[in-house]
């Protein structure tokens, strides 16, 4: 039985759906993998790496949170800050697309290379002494 690909639309939560149609006429409709959203500008990395220092120095709430709850946290402090300062220029933080769970994958990237940079500099460190 063969089937024919109608379209790829993305859905809602970021995922293409393939509609086909096979030799009967009949429609089946399939998710298929996680389409990848929009490359995060610099400034938008920037206003990230504040976001979650803001969140991670809050002395009432601190980092004492389930991880979705933190990122939440993370998510409005970044809008917040973005549409104080930026909307007027480059759009709303709602224009961007983005969710709690996409500044948690761009923020384990933005780790790693943060890690690598404060152990080469603790080195320069230790031997500039």
């Amino acid at each position: 039985m063969s089937s024919y690909v109608l379209d790829r639309t993305p859905s809602t939560d970021n995922r293409a759906e393939e509609h086909t149609l096979d030799e009967t006429g009949v429609t089946e409709q399939k998710s298929t993998k996680r389409i990848r959203g929009e490359t995060f500008t610099e400034l938008e990395e920037t206003v990230l790496c504040m976001a979650f220092a803001n969140t991670t120095l809050d002395s009432v709430n601190g980092t004492d949170r389930s991880g979705k709850a933190f990122w939440d946290s993370v998510f409005d402090e970044f809008q917040d800050h973005w549409n104080f300062h930026y909307s007027a220029m480059l759009g709303t933080a709602a224009d961007r697309k983005r969710d709690a769970k996409t500044f948690n994958d761009k923020w384990k990237r933005i780790q790693s290379v943060l890690f690598l940079y404060s152990s080469a500099y603790a080195n320069v460190c230790h031997f500039n002494g």
